[in-house]
């Protein structure tokens, strides 16, 4: 959220310096005399800091457990600048009585759409405490007054002194007031979204729930069914002609799936869950996978792919859910033994670095076409040469996947070629 408010008004000051330099041409076409010169310089220092500040965004690592406090730093520093920057052109353009001052109130209004309430004040603090300081230097001498004519005659600032006393009175007055007033509506507008958050996060839980129940009345019964159809379709209640036979088989295999499915949106409905209710431990992530990695071996022998395990010396500790990510775990290394012709490999391996434990999952099988690969973490999506494989599933393998690995703070990447293969890559925190 940092990043978007910061960059946002980055994106937002590329426009501020041609504007000035547009405003300074404009203003001697018309005839008004001014100080040219210092004003096209700060648009000039405008456009410059914020190329620093746009490099200094970009290089940030959002995995650095640094970055938060490195882009609250950079955020402050813009902030200033903007308000010397600001100063600066009110000085150059008729110090306090300039019209220029009234754009404070534009990063006041930004202020209370985008910070807290207090940072708003603070901002309408600074700009007006700001102003007075400026008009207390300028009526004490300590600083020259640059003012703006127009044929002749000055315009800014006011020739009374009076005259700029109410102004500031009038500027200082109308910030507050914008303050008081956006505080008060985005108050409002975040109370708002809150509730609306709150009942979206209710109707996800009842969602959750619902799918639970569902899973769990209706895979029993169809599970019964399923192995009395069995019976049927092996003769040992009598033997079954050509027709029937491949009548059964096709009930059977449609009421599997069916059964899977209901397997599937079980297990997601208990992976959310279980992230809702964030209980964590140490575990040890080689050990864990070489556990499900064994469970896959007579799976992967009966289909002729060679399945290895490959882990590092030593423990790879990390910190989660132990049945969320066995349960992940066995979505990858099931859908890349399924998914591997005859003669193939898929290739298993936990490793570490600093901060990161990392599982890839590396087949030789059938791949998943480019121009799908986007879409590859959607409920229910099956790439289409997976579907025309004929090979059973339910779309929802990867989802969990999904789900599971951000509930733990990491990050899934996936590379594949169709006809090549497919590389799947977990990146979880260290404990």
């Amino acid at each position: 959220m940092w990043r978007q408010r910061a960059t946002w008004q980055v994106n937002l000051r590329w426009v501020v310096g041609p504007v000035i330099a547009v405003a300074v041409a404009a203003g001697h076409a018309l005839g008004f005399e001014f100080a040219a010169i210092p004003v096209l310089a700060v648009a000039v220092a405008i456009l410059g800091y914020n190329a620093v500040l746009a490099v200094a965004f970009k290089r940030m690592d959002p995995a650095d457990p640094q970055a938060r406090y490195k882009e609250r730093r950079c955020e402050v520093a813009q902030v200033a600048l903007d308000y010397a920057a600001m100063l600066v052109l009110a000085y150059f353009t008729g110090g306090a009585g300039s019209p220029l001052i009234w754009f404070f109130t534009f990063h006041v209004i930004f202020a209370a759409i985008l910070f807290r309430s207090s940072i708003t004040w603070l901002f309408a603090l600074v700009a007006t405490g700001g102003v007075w300081l400026m008009a207390a230097a300028q009526a004490a001498g300590l600083i020259a007054v640059h003012a703006v004519r127009f044929e002749g005659q000055i315009i800014f600032p006011p020739d009374s002194p009076a005259a700029i006393v109410v102004d500031l009175l009038s500027f200082t007055v109308t910030t507050f007031v914008i303050a008081a007033v956006t505080t008060a509506i985005t108050a409002r507008l975040r109370a708002a979204n809150a509730r609306a958050y709150a009942a979206m996060e209710t109707l996800m839980q009842e969602r959750s729930q619902y799918m639970l129940q569902v899973a769990h009345n209706v895979r029993a019964p169809l599970a019964a069914s399923i192995s009395m159809l069995d019976v049927l379709a092996q003769g040992l209640l009598g033997e079954l002609n050509e027709r029937q036979q491949g009548y059964m088989d096709r009930v059977i295999g449609r009421l599997t799936s069916m059964n899977d499915t209901l397997g599937d949106l079980l297990k997601l409905a208990l992976s959310r869950q279980r992230a809702e209710q964030k209980v964590r431990r140490a575990l040890d992530l080689g050990d864990l996978v070489a556990a499900v990695v064994r469970d896959f071996e007579d799976e992967a022998s009966s289909a002729a792919v060679t399945l290895r395990m490959h882990s590092p010396h030593g423990p790879v500790m990390i910190s989660g859910d132990a049945e969320s990510l066995v349960q992940m775990t066995e979505n990858l290394v099931s859908n890349a033994v399924k998914y591997t012709p005859r003669g193939g490999s898929v290739d298993v391996r936990v490793s570490a670095s600093d901060g990161e434990a990392s599982l890839d999952v590396r087949d030789t099988g059938i791949g998943i076409p480019a121009a799908e690969q986007g879409r590859l973490f959607e409920e229910f999506f099956r790439a289409s040469n997976a579907q025309e494989s004929g090979i059973a599933g339910t779309g929802l393998g990867m989802t969990i996947v999904r789900e599971t690995v951000e509930a733990h703070g990491g990050r899934v990447d996936v590379e594949s070629a169709e006809g090549l293969g497919t590389t799947v890559t977990v990146v979880l925190p260290r404990w």
